[in-house]
């Protein structure tokens, strides 16, 4: 079975966005669920801080390095 892709080329010409200013910009708060083997019930994951939750606070050009190095020292 075949993968297409479903970009199209005008996204792919688009201009890329300007970066966020951080100075000025607020960062917004990521969280994320994390478990093993299973999903998470809804009512779980809101109204309720599970004890695997991770929340991160970034910005919307935030890359998956920097995330990562976020999550390593929150964890340290």
């Amino acid at each position: 079975m075949a993968v297409e892709s479903r970009v199209t080329q005008e996204e792919i010409k688009k201009e890329p966005e300007k970066p966020v200013d951080r100075e000025k910009t607020c960062p917004l708060l990521l969280r994320v669920f994390t478990t093993n083997g299973r999903h998470h019930r809804m009512g779980r994951v809101f109204g309720n801080v599970p004890p695997s939750e991770l929340q991160i606070y970034t910005w919307m050009d935030a890359t998956l390095k920097e995330l990562k190095l976020s999550k390593k020292s929150i964890r340290s």
